[in-house]
C-alpha cells in the first residue's frame, strides 16, 4: 500500500478493476466479510490521476489489530499514472478527516476509537531508495524512539488554518549529511507519499 500524507482515503484494488494488473486485489471472491455498501466515489489527485469505485466494508488488520467492518473505499476504475507507473494495492491516507473526498472514517480515527491507540499520532522511519533496503515503518499511535537519534528531534508544529486539511509547517532551511540544500524559509504543504 501506498502511505499517503495528502490524502484522507484508504482504497484497495477491486477484483473487478480492469487496471488491475499484478496487484492484489480484494472483493468477495477474497474475502468472507466483505461487504458492498452500494454507494459510488471518486477523487482525483494533483498529478491528474484518479480513481472510481465503490463504498464497501471488510476487517482490516493492522499487526494484530483487526477493524472488524472498516469503512473504505475499491478502486473499481483508475486513470492516469496510477494505471501504469504504480504497482501497490491501494492508498493508506494519514491526512486530516476534514480533506476527505468521502466523509468516511480515517484509519487513525479508526485505530483511536477502537481504543488501539491514544492519539492520531504516526511516527515514520523512511527507506532510502537508493540502498534497497525496504526498511521503512509507520508507527501507529506514537514515535519509535530507536529509528531516530534523540538529540537531532525536531518537533514541527502545524500551522494553524482555518480548516485542517492539511499538514502545512514552515521550516527554515534544510540540512543533508550537512550541507544545506534549501537556504530560506519555506511554508510547505505536506503530501508524503511511501510505500
Amino acid at each position: 500500500m501506498l502511505m499517503d500524507t495528502g490524502s484522507s482515503e484508504f482504497w484497495l484494488i477491486s477484483n473487478t478493476c480492469p487496471q488491475r494488473g499484478r496487484r492484489v486485489p480484494i472483493g468477495p471472491s477474497t474475502s468472507q466479510t466483505f461487504r458492498s455498501l452500494g454507494e459510488g466515489w471518486d477523487i482525483k489527485y494533483s498529478d491528474g490521476s484518479s480513481v472510481t469505485g465503490s463504498f464497501v466494508s471488510d476487517n482490516v488488520a493492522i499487526d494484530s489489530r483487526i477493524l472488524p467492518g472498516f469503512q473504505f473505499e475499491t478502486a473499481d476504475t483508475l486513470e492516469g499514472a496510477l494505471t501504469t507507473e504504480t504497482d501497490y494495492d491501494g492508498v493508506m491516507g494519514f491526512g486530516f478527516p476534514d480533506s476527505s473526498e468521502t466523509d468516511a472514517p480515517t484509519i487513525l480515527d479508526a485505530l483511536v476509537s477502537a481504543g488501539f491507540i491514544s492519539s492520531r499520532m504516526t511516527g515514520w522511519k523512511l527507506s532510502h531508495n537508493i540502498d534497497s533496503r525496504n526498511d521503512g515503518e509507520i508507527t501507529f499511535g506514537e514515535e519509535n524512539t530507536a529509528r531516530f537519534f534523540k538529540d537531532t528531534q525536531v518537533f514541527v508544529q502545524n500551522l494553524p488554518e482555518e480548516e485542517k486539511e492539511h499538514w502545512r509547517f514552515s521550516i527554515d532551511g534544510i540540512l543533508i549529511d550537512g550541507s544545506q540544500v534549501i537556504l530560506a524559509r519555506v511554508g510547505a504543504i505536506s503530501t508524503l507519499a511511501a510505500s
